[in-house]
C-alpha cells in the first residue's frame, strides 16, 4: 500500500481533512493498464456505506467540520467490510498522453455516531 505525504511525487496525503475519516491509500503505483491498481481504505466504521471520490482537480472546500479536497469529483457508493476496511479496483487506460496526470481520491463515510467523515486526501501522479 502506498501512502506519503505532499512532498512524494507519486502518492500522497493530504492532513488537513477530517478526524475519524479513516485511511486511504493505493494498493499500488498508478501505471498503465495496471490490473492491481486499486484504492483502499480503512478505519471506517464497519459495514458503513463509503463514497470513494476521484477527480483530476484538487479543492479545499469547507464541509461541516471537515474539508472536501477532490474538486468536481466522480462518485462510487460502496460499503466498508464488518472491520471497516474497503477496496476498489481501477483500470487506468494504456494511454501514453495520461503520463504525469495527477488523480485526487477521498472518501467519505459515516462513523458509528452517524455523522459524515472524510478520509484525508490522495493525491496520485499515472505513471508507466
Amino acid at each position: 500500500r502506498l501512502q506519503g505525504d505532499w512532498s512524494s511525487d507519486v502518492c500522497s496525503s493530504d492532513l488537513t481533512a477530517c478526524a475519524n475519516g479513516g485511511t486511504l491509500a493505493a494498493a499500488c503505483l498508478p501505471a498503465y493498464d495496471a490490473p492491481a491498481f486499486a484504492l483502499e481504505a480503512s478505519g471506517l466504521a464497519p459495514l458503513a456505506p463509503v463514497l470513494l471520490l476521484v477527480g483530476a482537480a484538487a479543492t479545499s472546500a469547507p464541509l461541516g467540520a471537515c474539508t472536501l479536497l477532490v474538486g468536481s469529483p466522480e462518485t462510487v457508493l460502496l460499503a466498508a467490510d464488518p472491520l471497516g476496511n474497503v477496496r476498489h479496483a481501477l483500470t487506468i487506460p494504456d494511454l501514453p498522453v495520461l503520463r504525469g496526470v495527477p488523480v485526487f481520491a477521498q472518501v467519505a463515510s459515516l462513523t458509528q455516531g452517524g455523522s459524515v467523515a472524510l478520509s484525508l486526501g490522495l493525491r496520485l501522479q499515472i505513471g508507466d
